[in-house]
């Protein structure tokens, strides 16, 4: 599906969308004091992260998009070679049918690398499982959530890449 041409996203209302977000970003880290801006949102978010970032890769110092529909066919060379060096923790479920991955985080990340991005990280479970050990299926194993729903196991901080690093440990990290 193409998210740029549908009728109820078109590319001048999502750079709108995009433009308004941007302001408002800004005068918060304004207001704030702040000086460096962590971009991250799940599934709709995910997208608008890497939207935003791609469209002013300087606004923002750390980049976490969950399960984020960006068709790669949107990002120019250019802006990739912007992104590249940027920090960014990429989640998504290999059990998600919402976002899939082979369509939209795969060919992403697979640019990023070939364009030898520098601080690029990645979790994608197999599925997206309880871990608490309050639910689980009717033969006692964990319970299986949505594929789609992977920000579980970021906001429960059990997003860790495949070298052991935390997502929240690398957030942390790259806003000292």
């Amino acid at each position: 599906r193409d998210l740029h041409s549908s009728p109820t996203r078109r590319s001048s209302d999502l750079s709108l969308f995009a433009a308004s977000l941007s302001e408002l970003i800004a005068s918060y880290k304004e207001q704030t004091g702040s000086e460096k801006v962590v971009l991250t949102g799940c599934s709709n978010g995910g997208y608008m992260t890497l939207v935003l970032a791609k469209e002013d890769p300087e606004a923002y110092d750390v980049l976490v998009p969950i399960c984020g529909p960006l068709d790669e066919k949107y990002v120019s060379d250019d802006q990739l070679e912007a992104l590249k060096d940027k920090p960014m923790f990429f989640i998504w479920s290999k059990a998600d049918t919402t976002v899939i991955p082979e369509t939209f985080e795969l060919p992403l990340i697979k640019r990023l690398q070939e364009a030898e991005a520098s601080d690029l990280h990645i979790f994608n479970p197999d599925n997206v499982v309880d871990t608490s050990g309050r639910f689980t299926a009717d033969d006692g194993s964990a319970y299986e959530y949505n594929g789609h729903w992977s920000w579980i196991y970021f906001f429960n901080d059990e997003a860790v890449d495949e070298d052991g690093l935390g997502c929240w440990d690398f957030i942390a990290d790259r806003v000292k």
